[in-house]
């Protein structure tokens, strides 16, 4: 009775905690192996474990105990473990109380780097996913060789399935973890450099190559499609990471379900238990929004970030950090649709309450003033959108530094509207350092210097004709 109160006091701010951590202590005196696995399994934020990551034991043993305690189910086609977000997130709770997160985050990065080395390329490959989540563990000196080992790893599959400009990405940030602590690794090091040279080589010849079948208007190529679903993965910044993007990578297409379909799982379950408006009904709702908003369905996203709003307003309240950041989303989903009044009102009322809730330097209310500066820009008032722009470019420089990612795709948008109010010259200068940066900080292969990169070429080839 008395460890009963103790978890009734501890888990009273979670409607999920308190039964979960009785039935995980429960589960811990019987299966204490099972248990252990279910920690690792849930420090990651993946929905999907795919079976290639489990021993024979964990597999046919523990994983079976665990459905038995409802804390995981097996996919359709049985190729993966599903842990939901709710089994997750207390998980990840458990982990933060018990001060266990460290021990257990490097186990996995042990777990991960010993699988990705020893299988395949064509088996390791479905492990991908949980790698990339595993680069979102919290930083450790403890662990920064592991780190650099796993981004070695990452970056050898890249370069067997002929992903050079990913694996470039992963040698830099290896090299860079290796030579945080330079004792002993030395070989290493050298090895990762003369691998970064050489994908640095065949991405340039990749990359001329795709433009010759761009310009004979050929199809995109399978490898071209599969790099688009690992560029997901790499951006997700700790969303789930489902089924349907393992199937993608895999290049089974045709067998991907609606990438919201275990999200819309999740909303139909809190419905049936009459828990519509809770906050794990709204993060369900939320991610449904995101999925339908990656593929173009703007109308289903938005009736799903409206359900995701109102729930953080009832359990958060209106000025919440949370419910002004989907409120910007709903208004992003505004302008996709065309409909820039409706995107303007709703920016101007995401920027009021964050003003108000979190002040005018807020990192939240910078992006919203930047957005509105954009927003300024598509209607043609490209003077008032440099004068907003130039204010959170220094304001964010001062607050975040000027390496911060924010901070750079305000200069590369302020860049873009040098280049619309008729000053090429100013807009390639600010597009050329802003990518110097992006390179140094983020890799060449990542999403922002991409697109920095594709900018400033246009705009040199627009400025020679």
């Amino acid at each position: 009775m008395d460890h009963i109160r103790k978890v009734q006091m501890d888990d009273n701010k979670s409607p999920f905690m308190r039964p979960w951590r009785l039935l995980y202590d429960l589960m811990e005196e019987t299966h204490l192996e099972a248990a252990h696995l279910l920690l690792q399994m849930g420090s990651m934020d993946v929905q999907c474990i795919p079976n290639e990551i489990l021993e024979r034991d964990q597999l046919y043993k523990q994983v079976p105990q665990l459905e038995d305690y409802g804390m995981v189910e097996p996919s359709p086609d049985k190729r993966f473990v599903i842990i939901t977000p709710i089994i997750r997130e207390c998980v990840q709770k458990y982990l933060d109380e018990n001060e266990d997160r460290k021990l257990v985050e490097g186990q996995v990065l042990d777990l991960l780097i010993s699988k990705l080395h020893s299988y395949e390329h064509r088996s390791a490959e479905i492990m991908l996913p949980c790698a990339l989540a595993a680069f979102k563990f919290q930083p450790s000196a403890d662990h920064a060789l592991k780190f650099a080992a796993l981004h070695s790893e990452v970056a050898k599959l890249y370069t067997c399935i002929q992903q050079d400009e990913l694996a470039v990405h992963h040698w830099e940030r290896a090299i860079h973890r290796y030579e945080e602590n330079p004792d002993d690794n030395h070989i290493q090091v050298e090895d990762a450099k003369k691998a970064l040279e050489e994908a640095r080589e065949r991405a340039q010849l990749n990359e001329a190559d795709l433009k010759v079948t761009a310009k004979k208007g050929a199809v995109i190529s399978k490898s071209h499609r599969k790099r688009q679903a690992l560029l997901e993965c790499e951006e997700s910044d700790g969303e789930v990471i489902n089924v349907d993007t393992l199937r993608l990578i895999q290049g089974e297409r045709e067998k991907a379900q609606a990438p919201s379909l275990f999200y819309k799982r999740g909303v139909d379950w809190h419905s049936d238990q009459r828990l519509d408006d809770s906050i794990a009904a709204g993060r369900e709702h939320l991610r449904i929004a995101l999925a339908r908003e990656y593929k173009g369905e703007y109308g289903e996203a938005k009736k799903h970030y409206v359900a995701a709003l109102g729930i953080a307003e009832q359990n958060y309240g209106s000025e919440s950090p949370i419910a002004l950041r989907i409120m910007g989303k709903l208004a992003c989903i505004h302008n996709k649709q065309g409909q820039q009044e409706d995107a303007e009102q709703a920016l101007q009322a995401t920027l009021l309450g964050q003003e108000k809730a979190m002040g005018a330097d807020h990192p939240d209310t910078l992006k919203t003033r930047r957005d509105m500066a954009m927003l300024l820009a598509d209607k043609g008032h490209v003077d008032a959108a440099e004068d907003q722009l130039t204010h959170v470019l220094i304001a964010q420089v001062q607050l975040l530094g000027i390496e911060n990612p924010d901070t750079l795709q305000t200069g590369h948008a302020l860049a873009l509207n040098y280049c619309w109010r008729g000053s090429p010259e100013k807009g390639e200068s600010l597009l050329r350092e802003t990518l110097g940066i992006q390179k140094r900080v983020l890799g060449e292969a990542h999403p922002d210097t991409t697109r920095t990169a594709v900018n400033l070429k246009e705009l040199l080839e627009q400025m020679e004709m």
